[in-house]
């Protein structure tokens, strides 16, 4: 049996689960993507060669209007073949300057927020972060735990129900571990900071850091979409 942890969160829950990333009963699925929305390493290769070129095009879409997206921003496109409403670009930086665990998190909390704009129950990410040099598992666990929790924390009625996040078998004792660490720590409130400073960094407004290719198709509020990015 795979390994499988849920966690509560009053009535939502977090599952961390051994299951892979594209076979999981979710409306979105985060993927880790550059500034230039370019889908490195094995996951980032499967989901293009089985979304289909329709992936592809979406984000070339958005490059085209906007330029190389920041750190910590989400950029949402269309799934292609796979059996998602949509795929979540959560943008990380290529090095850790001692705040990378910090923009791991408000890119969370960004991919959360394009579901609670979508009305989506379910979203499915893996541990981010893990191909930034001298960042781990442990600093995943903590930036996925923080941004999950303050997200709930923030909102009585919450359109996002369930997160899971999936890991390979040899991931899963020490992320499991270091995410219910981070939990209890947060409870006692002693909880360890994302960054050197995590004050430094403000959260994401729920109007910023995070875009939508259907924004464009449909014409969208061109002044909005373009506050994004001031």
């Amino acid at each position: 049996m795979s390994a499988n942890t849920q966690y509560l969160f009053g009535d939502r829950a977090v599952s961390i689960v051994v299951q892979d990333l594209l076979a999981v009963a979710a409306e979105a699925v985060v993927i880790a993507a550059d500034p230039e929305l370019t889908l490195a390493g094995g996951l980032g290769q499967r989901v293009l060669e089985r979304a289909g070129t329709d992936l592809a095009r979406d984000s070339a879409q958005l490059l085209r209007e906007y330029g190389a997206f920041e750190p910590g921003m989400a950029a949402q496109t269309g799934a292609g073949r796979l059996p998602f409403r949509a795929v979540i670009h959560a943008v990380l930086p290529a090095a850790d300057d001692g705040f990378a665990a910090r923009v791991i998190e408000q890119a969370v909390a960004r991919c959360l927020l394009i579901c609670e704009t979508n009305d989506w129950s379910c979203l499915a990410l893996p541990p981010l972060g893990l191909e930034i040099p001298g960042l781990g598992l442990r600093a995943s666990a903590h930036a996925l735990q923080r941004a999950i929790s303050q997200h709930w924390d923030a909102r009585v009625d919450s359109a996002v129900a369930s997160v899971v996040i999936c890991l390979e078998e040899s991931q899963f004792a020490e992320f499991d571990a270091e995410f219910a660490a981070c939990g209890r720590a947060e409870d006692a409130g002693t909880a360890p900071a994302a960054g050197r400073d995590s004050a430094a960094t403000p959260a994401p407004r729920d109007d910023y850091g995070e875009v939508n290719v259907e924004d464009l198709r449909d014409g969208g509020d061109d002044a909005a979409i373009d506050d994004w990015f001031k």
